[in-house]
């Protein structure tokens, strides 16, 4: 395909710099090629159900206090694990 159309110059010239190409049809095709590669990457349908299935989230229990004395809950946990912290 043949195209004629004005990119700034300064553009051009940092894309350069960071890509180490030189012609300016090597650096258009891999722009395109990173936009068409970021966006094709697959989204799940339903976010919060690809979520939930990938057990980020999970619950339990605890003392029904923990937000009040979590500090102290933790620091208890530390040091059972790591010794006087």
């Amino acid at each position: 395909m043949q195209l004629n159309i004005t990119i700034d110059d300064k553009l051009m010239q940092q894309a350069r710099l960071i890509t180490g190409l030189q012609s300016e049809r090597e650096i258009i095709e891999e722009a395109l090629r990173s936009i068409t590669s970021r966006h094709s990457r697959k989204q799940p349908k339903n976010p919060a159900k690809a979520l939930l299935e990938s057990d980020f989230i999970g619950c339990g229990e605890a003392d029904p206090m923990l937000s009040v004395n979590y500090k102290q809950e933790f620091a208890k946990i530390m040091n059972k694990k790591h010794g006087n912290c």
